[in-house]
């Protein structure tokens, strides 16, 4: 198991080395889900609200709770294969998750029910799971990290659409 590990994160490592453009803040807008991200199943809706419920009403959203997620470039062949798969996995959610602009988008791999509870947080019009409390941001919330992200994004790794 170790050696298996071991060979796991060497060959992670050389994929990042070898197709990484960098890491930048994407804003939630320009994101969606990787069609290949959970073997083709997109993000579990009502996961991503107990991320964000979390988030909200006990810990905030401090650094140490989410490492830098994991982007592809859009598909230059199909650059709408993001979006078009990110909204055909929402539609199939009891309304729980917010549909994104169709257009290209990262292809998010890792992070990405954290990024669809934030998304899905920033639209707005969304109760939580099971609730008919809405999902927003109460006004006496004092998380900077949480509004900041919000409003600029998320960190991510971006790899080209080749990795």
């Amino acid at each position: 198991m170790a050696a298996r590990n071991e060979l796991l994160l060497k060959e992670s490592a050389e994929v990042l080395h070898k197709y990484s453009v960098g890491q930048f803040r994407l804003a939630l807008e320009d994101v969606g889900c990787a069609p290949f991200n959970r073997n083709g199943t997109g993000v579990n809706g009502r996961h991503a609200h107990s991320v964000v419920k979390q988030i909200v009403r006990e810990q905030g959203l401090v650094q140490f709770m989410y490492r830098r997620g994991l982007v592809l470039e859009h598909d230059p062949v199909n650059p709408l294969a993001v979006a078009t798969f990110t909204n055909a996995y929402v539609a199939r959610q009891s309304d729980l998750l917010a549909s994104v602009a169709i257009k290209p988008l990262y292809g998010s791999f890792a992070k990405t029910h954290l990024w669809h509870g934030l998304y899905t947080l920033k639209v707005g019009g969304k109760k939580f799971d099971g609730t008919d409390e809405l999902m927003e941001v109460p006004r006496h919330h004092e998380d900077d990290e949480l509004k900041d992200t919000l409003q600029r994004g998320l960190v991510y790794e971006v790899l080209r659409f080749e990795a």
